[in-house]
């Protein structure tokens, strides 16, 4: 496939998981308002933690078995009804096993009663979990249906906590409106499987299973650890200063979560694009990186600088008075999200190249770093201090998967472009500082007009390139596919 076949392919995934991310991230953003704003913080402090609890939880599900059957799809070496076999037994044993820690951590929670139901609840969702097959549709690069199946549950939560939660007293609706917002958006992924390769089975072959968990397990430690680099000051707030806290909290880490997981998403549609030019190598590869690089440092320098000046009358509009001490949080975590973006179009290329041990070393030491910081500067600096910390960690993880992949890829696009973004992000930090007086929607148009402009002027994003992107959107034509490998 040429280069500019592949930039098509990523265009149109990048279309399709980031639109619906959009969609359905405004989606969570609208609940996230509407609970903090009717639970207060402190009962919003219980869900945020409550919820951190169970993505820890989900991911001793996935245990990396997401990111590697993406990539078996990819190389075709396995079945895929064999391969799904594998996959969902060795999900569902695991989420036995992770519904059991999950029991025993709610039993020596220190928190109050109401929490550990609310915690229980949320536990049930692992089983849930275990069929989620958009690993497959990931590997097939039909990114659509993930789509829906993401809008799907974000429709079903929203309308069921505008309906239902009015106040601190129906805070036990929330993780049930959960639990079943996302079965439906799950149960739309196993219907299209059905349709395409017959019922789900269980069954373990041992010469599928095991190299499948074996390879996977590195991956699903990289998880753990780098969830540790966002979730674990949440917990520890909850812990030291209480629910109130770690509601102020979580109200600026839920909007940096609105674009991380944008950044989830499009490096998701990055991936088995990846995964093929590895096999390609030379010009494609460095290609490809280059214009994910170029386009990864645009919105995470455009999203630096706009969410930290527009950070305070952004918290007065959304969140009301109550959440103004979320402000300086949010201010330094978004420069965090500038990080990820640009650090992950390192990390992940090491998985494609068979790397997984030295993305262990970065995501740890990263992981170790934060969990130091967080226990050294929250007692110090309170909620600023877990900021920081974060920041920094992915500041170590941006260092780390730049030297390593450099040892497998020399001349790798960083540094040039972000000098060149300079002046883009100084001009988007005027124009948003001399409109202050200016509403907030207002400041927002003003800033995004003079960023593109300035970007395109740069030359870090063609005219070309966006035509391609918008060319993407529209819905490809069916192509006919090998049976039994695609939907």
């Amino acid at each position: 496939m040429t280069t500019t076949n592949r930039s098509q392919v990523v265009g149109r995934n990048m279309a399709a998981l980031t639109g619906a991310q959009v969609v359905s991230r405004l989606l969570a953003g609208l609940t996230t308002v509407y609970l903090a704003r009717v639970l207060t913080p402190e009962y919003f402090g219980v869900i945020e933690v409550a919820v951190t609890v169970l993505t820890y939880a989900e991911l001793l599900v996935d245990a990396g078995l997401r990111r590697l059957g993406s990539r078996e799809v990819v190389r075709g070496d396995i079945a895929i009804p064999q391969l799904a076999k594998a996959m969902l037994t060795l999900r569902l044993l695991l989420a036995v096993g992770s519904f059991a820690i999950m029991l025993l951590a709610i039993g020596l929670w220190p928190g109050p009663l109401q929490t550990k139901w609310i915690l229980s609840i949320y536990a049930l969702t692992l089983f849930v979990v275990a069929f989620d097959f958009s690993w497959l549709f990931l590997g097939l690069e039909r990114m659509h249906y993930i789509a829906l199946a993401d809008i799907a549950t974000q429709v079903i939560v929203i309308g069921g906590v505008l309906l239902l939660v009015r106040s601190p007293a129906q805070l036990v609706l929330v993780p049930v409106i959960y639990l079943l917002a996302r079965a439906a958006g799950i149960a739309l992924l196993i219907w299209r499987y059905g349709r395409n390769f017959g019922r789900p089975v269980l069954g373990l072959e041992r010469e599928v299973a095991y190299p499948l968990f074996r390879a996977a397990l590195p991956l699903g430690v990289v998880g753990f650890l780098s969830l540790t680099t966002y979730n674990f000051d949440i917990l520890l707030i909850g812990l030291l200063a209480g629910a109130h806290a770690a509601g102020i909290y979580g109200a600026a880490y839920r909007l940096v979560a609105l674009p991380a997981v944008l950044a989830t998403s499009y490096f998701s549609s990055l991936l088995p694009s990846l995964d093929r030019t590895y096999k390609e190598g030379g010009q494609t590869l460095r290609s490809l990186l280059d214009k994910s690089v170029r386009l990864t440092a645009v919105v995470g320098v455009g999203l630096g600088v706009g969410g930290s000046m527009l950070a305070r009358p952004g918290f007065e509009l959304l969140y009301g008075a109550q959440y103004l001490d979320s402000v300086l949080p949010f201010q330094i975590l978004i420069w965090s999200v500038t990080l990820l973006f640009i650090n992950r179009n390192f990390r992940v290329l090491l998985v494609s190249f068979d790397h997984q041990r030295y993305q262990l070393l970065v995501v740890a030491s990263a992981a170790g770093l934060n969990v130091g910081l967080n226990l050294l500067l929250i007692p110090l600096y309170g909620l600023a201090g877990a900021a920081v910390a974060t920041v920094l960690s992915e500041l170590l993880t941006l260092f780390l998967s730049y030297i390593f992949t450099r040892r497998l890829i020399e001349h790798l696009p960083l540094w040039r472009h972000l000098l060149r973004m300079a002046p883009a992000g100084l001009l988007l930090a005027a124009t948003l500082y001399w409109s202050a007086n200016q509403h907030l929607l207002v400041r927002i148009a003003l800033g995004s007009l003079v960023y593109g402009l300035a970007v395109l002027a740069l030359r870090m994003i063609t005219l070309e390139e966006v035509r391609l992107v918008l060319q993407a959107w529209r819905p490809a034509r069916k192509r006919p596919h090998p049976a039994g490998n695609q939907p």
